[in-house]
C-alpha cells in the first residue's frame, strides 16, 4: 500500500516538471520560411521589373517576419538603390497561411 502512494505521489511530480509533454509546440517560422520568403519577395520584384539588390528577413517573433528589400530600376541613366521595409505575418487560424508585405 505505500509503494502504491509513493509512485503515485512520484507520477503526480513528474507531471508536474514535464507538463509539456504530449504538447505540441505552437507554430513558428523555421530557417526555411525565413528564406522562402526572402525568395518569394526578390521574385515578386524581379517580376515587377526591378533589379534586387537585397532580401533580408530576421524572425522578429514566432509568428512574425521582418526585414527589408532593397532594388531599383532596371533601365535608365539614374538608378537609384530604393530601400522597403517588409513585414511577414503567419495566420493565426491557419499557420500554413501567411501575409507579406513590404511598404
Amino acid at each position: 500500500m505505500k509503494s502504491l502512494g509513493l509512485c503515485a505521489c512520484c507520477l503526480f511530480f513528474a507531471l508536474l516538471a514535464f507538463p509539456a509533454v504530449g504538447q505540441s509546440a505552437p507554430p513558428s517560422f523555421s530557417e526555411a520560411d525565413v528564406a522562402k520568403f526572402e525568395a518569394k519577395i526578390k521574385l515578386d520584384y524581379i517580376n515587377k521589373g526591378f533589379e534586387v539588390m537585397q532580401v533580408g528577413l530576421v524572425k522578429d517573433s514566432d509568428r512574425r517576419l521582418v526585414g527589408f528589400v532593397k532594388y531599383r530600376n532596371q533601365r535608365g541613366l539614374v538608378r537609384p538603390e530604393i530601400t522597403r521595409n517588409c513585414v511577414v505575418l503567419m495566420d493565426a487560424a491557419d499557420p500554413k497561411r501567411s501575409i507579406s508585405e513590404c511598404k
